[in-house]
């Protein structure tokens, strides 16, 4: 489990939690090419291993019952509370994390079009945003 920030209830999903605060703090964050630490998988691991139709299917079954939006919801407020953003930055994360939060047309379609940004992998952030506009997600 996550550790608390203030007014902001446990994430169940560590890394991206560490990910965000790291970031929020302005820590950098690298994605190699050669793993450097040794990660074990444990039976209570959230995400289990991506691989198969029964992960998909499991992924796709978060998606459809809000885990995945209430854990991004989370991060967000905990990031916020934690961040040293400059003025612009903390202004983008709050429209963002009001866009997650409604549930209005409008604020699925601007954060669809925020695809670019969603995800490294550009087709995997046009899906995402999809989602998020047909109430998928």
């Amino acid at each position: 489990r996550c550790a608390l920030v203030t007014g902001v209830q446990t994430c169940a999903l560590p890394i991206w939690y560490v990910y965000a605060l790291a970031r929020a703090i302005g820590l950098t964050w690298v994605i190699g090419e050669e793993p450097t630490l040794e990660y074990r998988q444990h039976s209570a691991n959230v995400q289990g291993a991506n691989s198969g139709a029964g992960a998909r299917d499991a992924r796709m079954a978060k998606l459809r019952n809000g885990f995945y939006r209430n854990q991004f919801i989370l991060i967000a407020r905990a990031a916020l509370q934690v961040g040293t953003f400059d003025a612009p930055r903390r202004i983008e994360l709050t429209t963002i994390l009001r866009e997650l939060e409604a549930d209005s047309q409008w604020a699925r379609l601007r954060f669809a079009l925020r695809w670019p940004q969603i995800r490294r992998d550009r087709t995997e952030g046009m899906k995402l945003a999809a989602a998020r506009f047909l109430r998928v997600w």
